[in-house]
């Protein structure tokens, strides 16, 4: 590194302190895969949940509302997050707005 060889301060935009370049990278990856993951489970809704579940989804999404929140109220795909976004399987019946569907 150019910094470190004229004895500077090596220093990265947008880097927490502490947190190498490719660490900083890492993250960023796992989190646009997260979203792409989710958006994926939010097609999978619309293009296989009922009409009412397509259309309450859709209406959520088009208030603002989170993807991961989304998810989390219509159990998709049999998985839902935790607060530090790892995904789990949800197994047995799920509730969907009066509806039932069993998953797992």
């Amino acid at each position: 590194m150019r910094c470190t060889i004229r004895n500077l301060t090596c220093n990265y935009e947008g880097l927490e302190a502490g947190v190498t370049k490719r660490e900083s990278m890492k993250r960023d990856l796992s989190g646009t895969r997260r979203q792409l993951e989710d958006a994926l489970a939010i097609l999978d809704v619309m293009r296989y949940g009922t009409d009412m579940v397509a259309t309450e989804t859709l209406a959520r999404l088009r208030l603002g509302m989170d993807l991961g929140d989304v998810l989390g109220l219509h159990g998709v795909g049999g998985e839902w997050r935790d607060e530090e976004g790892e995904v789990g399987e949800v197994e047995g019946e799920v509730e969907v707005e009066g509806e039932k569907t069993v998953d797992g």
